[in-house]
């Protein structure tokens, strides 16, 4: 009695594993930029619908086991591209071949404005330094220490010598 227990308990559990691998299906493809062709490593892709998702290999390939069968919305998304979503039916379509568009990023204007120093006209202290200054008297040391000889700048540097961390203050400000 009880190993015929045991043996519908077995048949049970081998039915129930049998139903799901017919069930349960894959999901792969490669992701890859549409101008290129190169495989884009690190994308986002999710199933919506089941609200599972994974990131493309460093091949830019990616893969959902264990799918149920039926359609499901497939969503692909990387940074400077358009998001690309495709139905896929998880026991028809395999190795599937995403090509995600480029798209510039709009963001806030930005208006960059300058002016020039002209020895007295502006009211501001300023010092100028030739090119010919530079290219003879730095060798190896960090500009801030070149830098250190106009009037109102201090420089050091961690070790003592110039080289490694250096750090540079502007009549106080660093």
């Amino acid at each position: 009695m009880v190993r015929t227990a045991h043996v519908i308990k077995a048949l049970f559990i081998l039915l129930i594993l049998i139903q799901a691998v017919a069930v349960a299906q894959s999901v792969n493809g490669v992701v890859y930029d549409k101008n290129t062709g190169e495989n884009l490593p690190g994308a986002n892709v999710l199933l919506e619908d089941l609200n599972v998702g994974t990131t493309t290999n460093s091949e830019g390939e990616f893969q959902f086991s264990a799918v149920a069968k039926g359609e499901h919305l497939l969503r692909v998304s990387f940074m400077g591209y358009r998001i690309y979503k495709i139905a896929v039916i998880a026991a028809e379509q395999k190795d599937l071949k995403i090509a995600l568009t480029p798209a510039s990023l709009s963001g806030q204007e930005v208006t960059v404005t300058a002016d020039r120093a002209v020895e007295r006209e502006t009211p501001a202290a300023f010092s100028n330094m030739q090119r010919q200054h530079i290219e003879d008297n730095l060798w190896a040391q960090e500009l801030p220490m070149l830098l250190a000889e106009l009037p109102n700048l201090f420089a050091y540097s961690d070790a003592g010598n110039g080289l490694g961390y250096s750090y540079l203050k502007i009549r106080g400000f660093d």
